[in-house]
């Protein structure tokens, strides 16, 4: 794949604005991402709540990565999620954006969250290393939502940044998920939550 590909789930004739999902990876990997890959599935699983929230007036796009994994130093995750804003973008000119990334797709949310046409930031169980900067959020809101079980990203991390956020004036808001893990198997809670913030916070 020489482009990153972004996929419309739902794409009405009048649109309130665009929720690009953002699914997550393992650390380091440069094997191709696939369509039929667990973390890019669970992604996909947000789009009808999204739908029906905003009573059909989101477009909902999903990004599948030229490779799977976060791949330090370049990250071309980051690259390739800026690539698909800026393509949505020219698509629907004047419609604010929602990145929603779910673990490493956090992380790649927060990074390109200072895209002039993104106004809301949401992060699963996101990946938030401590050397990671302080993301470029100022103006937008931002949902972090995190499984208190969670074994493979520290669900205290969110918590710590939209604390962090709110203390320099960010609308943040932290979402704890009690006795969750990293892959929030078997509920729609955090569907229903972060359909719920986006459509409020796109106007």
């Amino acid at each position: 794949m020489t482009r990153a590909r972004v996929a419309l789930l739902h794409a009405p004739a009048k649109v309130r604005g665009i929720a690009l999902l953002l699914h997550g990876g393992p650390v380091s990997s440069t094997k191709p991402d696939l369509r039929l890959s667990p973390a890019y599935l669970r992604m996909l699983a947000f789009g009808p709540t999204l739908v029906a929230r905003s009573h059909g007036h989101l477009v909902v796009a999903a990004l599948r990565y030229r490779m799977q994994g976060w791949n330090e130093p370049d990250a071309p995750a980051v690259q390739d999620a800026e690539d698909a804003l800026d393509r949505i973008q020219a698509r629907y000119p004047d419609r604010p954006i929602a990145v929603i990334g779910h673990s490493m797709g956090g992380r790649v949310a927060l990074r390109v969250a200072g895209h002039s046409a993104v106004r809301v930031v949401v992060g699963v169980s996101a990946w938030l290393p401590e050397t990671d900067p302080r993301p470029p959020v100022d103006g937008r809101s931002v949902l972090l939502l995190h499984g208190t079980h969670d074994l493979i990203t520290p669900w205290k991390r969110s918590r710590q940044l939209a604390e962090d956020l709110r203390a320099d004036g960010v609308d943040a808001t932290f979402v704890p998920l009690p006795r969750r893990g990293h892959n929030l198997l078997l509920t729609t809670d955090p569907h229903r939550a972060v359909a719920d913030f986006v459509v409020d916070r796109m106007g």
